[in-house]
């Protein structure tokens, strides 16, 4: 299962890193006095949007999670159970 929490640390990360090299305030690392390009920053910008919508839908995708399981914990026992199975066979052939 996928640690939700170490997700959005690493998404974390590449926001402070994006933000460190300049691409969140709209410049070049090592120009930081000459013009940039207009799409280049454009680019950068969205790509630092991207990250962050990124990082909210998966806390919130964790989160409902696991109020589901927490809700249907036999249910959810059941549908891992049926996974198993269906790997197993699978695995096989």
């Amino acid at each position: 299962m996928v640690d939700a929490e170490a997700m959005r640390s690493e998404l974390e990360i590449l926001l402070k890193e994006l933000a460190k090299r300049g691409f969140a305030a709209g410049s070049r690392p090592g120009d930081p006095g000459e013009a940039t390009d207009p799409a280049a920053d454009s680019d950068a910008e969205s790509y630092a949007g991207a990250l962050q919508k990124l990082s909210d839908y998966l806390a919130s995708a964790a989160s409902e999670a696991g109020e589901t399981l927490a809700a249907h914990p036999l249910a959810a026992v059941g549908a891992a159970f049926m996974l198993g199975v269906a790997v197993g066979r699978m695995s096989r052939h």
